[in-house]
């Protein structure tokens, strides 16, 4: 269970700076600095919001293992097509290894994303680790998201770990059963074993969700969530929005030379 959702309780309680806050304003607050993070395109303001995504990381001190974890997620996800982009992208030629050609307008491109990236990366990182599963979920609700989105999160998140150990049962089961490895990945046997094992995987899941809606029914659960506990807004968690509404303004009118303020005016006139 160390890699689980119930993992971020305890990391949420090693976040001394940010866990006292209300989860309503950190997810928002949040969610202002991720499409901060996806729209911006010059380098000035992409490198000015990761250097506050590492300095609110290290201010929360959040364990080296839960970030490492979730980074070598992250690189698995986009590092392969942050790789190939400086080579399928036409243009002016930056250098060569060999045939490999690397185009200036790839790399340039790469490098933007890359950085998009890893700052997003960062800020939900923070977010989840310094808000924990409960309260993330109760701000979600709070924020008046659709409780059935709501609940797939949670349900999703719950039975992860749980269809792993199912699977790891699995593969125990095999080896008691002196089972032996196909040649190789496209080998017949490897295609059959996994669509046997997806396919096991699936039924389990379906029994397991069939039983969970039954026990909730016998429960009384009428689609809502209960909410055993209620928060307030507080000043700091004001001033803490506040200052997230400022630095957003601040990067996007450099970005935009100047659009910001000229928005704001307009709605004050």
């Amino acid at each position: 269970m160390k890699k689980s959702h119930w993992h971020l309780e305890d990391i949420k309680k090693q976040s001394r700076i940010f866990n006292k806050l209300d989860p309503r304003i950190k997810v928002t607050g949040f969610f202002l600095l991720i499409v901060l993070s996806s729209i911006i395109k010059s380098f000035i303001p992409l490198f000015l919001n990761l250097w506050l995504a590492i300095t609110l990381v290290l201010l929360a001190r959040l364990p080296l293992n839960f970030l490492l974890t979730r980074f070598l997620y992250f690189f698995a996800f986009a590092g392969i097509f942050l790789i190939l982009l400086p080579l399928v992208t036409p243009g002016e030629v930056a250098f060569t290894l060999g045939p490999v050609v690397f185009s200036k307008t790839g790399l340039i491109k790469g490098a933007v994303i890359g950085i998009r990236l890893v700052t997003i990366w960062l800020f939900i990182s923070l977010m989840l680790g310094s808000t924990g599963f409960r309260d993330f979920l109760w701000a979600l609700s709070r924020i008046r998201l659709p409780q059935e989105f709501i609940g797939t999160i949670e349900f999703m998140l719950r039975y992860l770990a749980l269809f792993s150990e199912e699977l790891k049962k699995a593969q125990t089961a095999r080896k008691a059963r002196l089972f032996q490895e196909g040649k190789n990945l496209w080998h017949k046997r490897t295609f059959k074993i996994l669509g046997q094992t997806i396919g096991m995987l699936f039924y389990r899941a379906y029994l397991r969700g069939e039983r969970v809606h039954r026990a909730m029914l016998a429960r009384g659960f009428n689609g809502r969530w209960p909410v055993l506990e209620e928060k307030r807004i507080k000043r700091k968690d004001v001033v803490f929005f506040l200052l997230i509404v400022f630095w957003v303004l601040m990067l996007l009118d450099f970005e935009y030379h100047g659009l910001a303020w000229r928005l704001i005016w307009g709605l004050l006139g």
